[in-house]
């Protein structure tokens, strides 16, 4: 329900029969939950008027009005047209408004963009973050009563996370809601909330985000990049005279801006890419390297495949020894996941998370000698975050790990070395 300060919910605790209205006011309020308590159904059901019902409680959404936008978890999920310039017109026009308007607030829109970018640009080609940035600025260009943010400032620096969230006080008369499974995230309203299987809760204090101390032994690996120089086409470089040199590393971070050319080092990594000039070595001892990447949008890795299919086509190449799949039932076992119960299902129908445990558990138990995972803790929990670490730490006690994140609290709990882009 939508009235002139709040957007409310009815919440029902079914253990106790009572009901509780929940008001969310005008600005920034902050929904901290877990991955897996079921923050984007609820955000789905607020939007289409439905009722979200689990085994502790039920919320009722009354007529909102359809004045709701959604940015979603996976930008790419929203993103339709050719052309930053053209996505960014596209609300306006399914709205059926006059060239001259739509002109008029284009102007607007792109005065408040995030980044400076070719505006003829194909957004297939920007990194998660930019996509994220792209989809906001959709989303509050229509100015809509209320804008349900389902995880989707998780791609973004702090630096960049602040800017966005600085510019919500424009929109003084839009109840904004960003759910979020990061609880560092709370600190940037004191209009905040925890969604657990037993419903909401008001947040009074931010917990704390440590992870304690761990010294991993010294590895093997050295990575040296000499003026090196990058570019997609005619954009500007993405890289000019870039030179690092490290040696002996067991687990290297990637960290740095939006736009700093994160995950294209890993395409150069992989030879995916090919450097414009300069160089880009990564030594294992002189031998030939076995890599295995995990893309920012795990879906990517799985294609139409289930599951089963994938450790199939990897045991095809001579990737993974099917007599080790007790191994990868072990380690999802171990994060609260049943093997029977996943083996079957496509990228679809696995939320985000999951889904990302599944590939790294699978990938880590294959023959590579270095696993390059994007944003892997992305739309974790804390508690979630913890256990990926424990993992990682078992990981790296034989093979080595390149994680590219702007999780830096994490990077800096396992890795011993970093790059700052």
């Amino acid at each position: 329900m939508i009235d002139n300060n709040s957007f409310v919910l009815k919440y029902i605790n079914k253990t106790k029969a009572a009901e509780q209205l929940i008001h969310f006011s005008t600005g920034l309020n902050i929904i901290y939950g877990e991955s897996g308590v079921g923050k984007s159904e609820l955000i789905k059901c607020i939007a289409n008027n439905n009722i979200f019902d689990s085994d502790y409680y039920a919320i009722h959404v009354d007529k909102n009005n359809g004045d709701v936008q959604i940015v979603l978890q996976n930008p790419d999920l929203q993103i339709v047209s050719n052309s930053i310039k053209n996505e960014l017109a596209f609300n306006f026009e399914c709205n059926y408004n006059d060239s001259k308007y739509i002109q008029k607030e284009l102007h607007n829109i792109i005065d408040s963009l995030f980044f400076d970018i070719d505006l003829d640009r194909h957004p297939v080609t920007l990194s998660g973050g930019e996509k994220e940035l792209l989809n906001i600025c959709t989303a509050l260009s229509l100015r809509p009563k209320v804008i349900l943010i389902d995880d989707a400032l998780s791609f973004l620096s702090d630096r960049m996370k602040s800017q966005v969230i600085s510019s919500f006080a424009k929109y003084d008369e839009t109840v904004i809601m960003w759910f979020t499974s990061d609880n560092k995230d709370l600190q940037y309203s004191t209009d905040r909330f925890e969604i657990t299987e037993k419903g909401f809760t008001d947040i009074e204090s931010i917990p704390q985000s440590d992870f304690p101390a761990n010294k991993i032994k010294t590895g093997l690996f050295n990575l040296n990049i000499r003026n090196l120089d990058f570019f997609y086409n005619s954009y500007e470089p993405i890289f000019n005279k870039l030179n690092k040199h490290i040696e002996k590393f067991r687990c290297l971070g990637i960290t740095g801006e939006n736009g700093s050319g994160k995950t294209t080092l890993a395409a150069l990594l992989l030879n995916i890419e090919k450097p414009k000039s300069g160089s880009i070595d990564l030594a294992l001892d002189n031998t030939d390297l076995e890599i295995g990447f995990l893309d920012q949008f795990p879906e990517r890795l799985l294609g139409v495949m289930t599951i089963l299919e994938f450790v199939e086509q990897l045991v095809a190449s001579e990737k993974f020894n099917i007599n080790d799949l007790p191994f990868i039932k072990n380690d999802l076992k171990s994060q609260g996941i049943s093997w029977d119960e996943v083996c079957n299902k496509s990228s679809l129908e696995l939320s985000w998370t999951t889904l990302r445990f599944i590939l790294v558990c699978i990938l880590a138990n294959c023959k590579y000698d270095l696993l390059i995972l994007d944003e892997p803790t992305f739309g974790m929990g804390q508690q979630q975050r913890i256990n990926f670490r424990s993992y990682f730490i078992r990981y790296l006690a034989k093979k080595h790990l390149i994680l590219i994140s702007h999780d830096k609290l994490f990077l800096n709990s396992l890795c011993d070395s970093m790059i700052n882009l």
